[in-house]
């Protein structure tokens, strides 16, 4: 475990999913911090789908199979347009004349500001992309939105494997918490790598830790109830202009231009947010945009969130 503090803001980072849980077993709940982590009661099983904190950590380590959700997922995956597998990635060139234009060279006056697209061979061993999602959902989000965005989250990592780039995915947790009057309001993120660039995307234990949600509402809340300090609640979800890309993606400043940042539930159009298609069609957009201008060495701001 690693944290960064900086007046009112923290970043707290844990290397794996066993590294957060293995924190959260050994660290004291504060003394006036609520109890919502281990709720028992049928309202609780509606927000989390799961009788117990004990459950949940059974899916998480996988002794337990996360079934009606994986179920549920893959009539969801299903349903996404699915990659070919064909050992093909896209790739980009500037041309005098193309499909789409590259606003950055455009705007310098070049003449080879237009994007021709080629389909070239994928590198088994290719690019490495730091991937990050964020799962904060505001309690209003139905359980079926939250595993929608999961489902679409898990489909997005599976197609980039499948184009030749290699993974590393992160769940960044961002909220805002109200501190005594010394500390006002406090930024805090929590960052947990959810699957390294060399492991295989598991269909059980990383998709519950992506699309469950018990994962948000069982075990980040258990890691709120512990932190450096508890307010009188569980934070609000934050905008993404509350933080700067390199505040919230851990390694953004060693891996600029192949760090990418997704769009949360509640910032996506209303319209999508229980339709996993539209969710990862949406998503991916925007990352194979950030890749292609990431290849001139330009970053489009409307590939990740307005970071200020």
């Amino acid at each position: 475990m690693q944290i960064r503090q900086e007046n009112n803001y923290e970043n707290q980072y844990f290397d794996s999913v066993v590294d957060f849980r293995t924190w959260i077993n050994n660290t004291t709940r504060n003394a006036e911090a609520e109890n919502a982590s281990e709720g028992t009661d049928a309202d609780r099983k509606e927000f989390t789908l799961t009788d117990t904190m004990q459950e949940a950590d059974q899916y998480l380590t996988s002794e337990k199979i996360w079934e009606d959700g994986i179920a549920k997922s893959k009539v969801m995956i299903a349903n996404l347009p699915q990659p070919q597998g064909d050992g093909t990635k896209i790739n980009f060139k500037n041309a005098v004349a193309g499909g789409s234009v590259n606003l950055g060279r455009y705007l310098q006056g070049k003449p080879d500001s237009m994007r021709q697209m080629k389909r070239t061979t994928a590198q088994k061993r290719g690019k490495i992309i730091d991937l990050y999602f964020d799962p904060c959902i505001s309690g209003g989000m139905s359980t079926d939105a939250m595993i929608a965005y999961g489902c679409a989250v898990y489909s997005i990592v599976n197609e980039l494997q499948l184009q030749g780039y290699r993974i590393n995915l992160y769940a960044a947790y961002t909220s805002k918490q109200h501190g005594d009057k010394s500390k006002g309001v406090v930024r805090s993120v929590c960052t947990v790598k959810i699957k390294s660039s060399d492991e295989v995307l598991d269909t059980n234990s990383m998709l519950y830790a992506i699309a469950h949600p018990s994962m948000f509402r069982r075990h980040w809340f258990a890691w709120l109830e512990r932190k450096s300090f508890w307010s009188y609640g569980y934070g609000q979800v934050t905008e993404a202009t509350a933080f700067k890309r390199s505040e919230v993606m851990w390694g953004y400043n060693t891996n600029p231009t192949n760090s990418f940042f997704m769009q949360k539930l509640q910032n996506l159009p209303s319209g999508m947010q229980n339709n996993s298609t539209k969710i990862a069609e949406h998503l991916i957009a925007k990352i194979y945009k950030q890749i292609e201008s990431a290849d001139e060495n330009v970053l489009d701001g409307e590939v990740h969130f307005q970071f200020t």
